[in-house]
């Protein structure tokens, strides 16, 4: 379960990293067509939202990965589908609003 943990961990703060670099506006580390139809003078508040998600999903998986050191896999695994599925749904909400579509 240490392994788990260790990955659980590792990968959070590499999408912590992505999310502090998209909310300074660097809109780059964002496929071009998901943010194709976004308005120039938008991108910047887009990039704010779009890395509330990537923030959610990141601290979903470090608690997960300390969850995992302390109690059962099960409730860690737990923790990691709701935050995944929270995630997505902002997500999603912001490729609605700003690119009028998730494609």
């Amino acid at each position: 379960m240490i392994v788990y943990s260790i990955i659980l961990i590792a990968v959070a703060i590499v999408l912590a990293v992505i999310a502090i670099r998209i909310n300074k506006g660097q809109t780059d580390l964002i496929i071009n067509y998901h943010q194709s139809r976004v308005k120039p003078e938008e991108k910047l508040r887009y990039a704010r939202d779009f890395s509330k998600g990537i923030f959610c999903l990141s601290s979903t998986m470090l608690i997960a990965g300390i969850t995992v050191l302390i109690t059962k896999v099960l409730i860690a695994d737990i923790i990691l589908v709701a935050g995944i599925i929270i995630s997505v749904v902002i997500l999603i909400r912001v490729q609605n609003r700003y690119n009028k579509g998730v494609f």
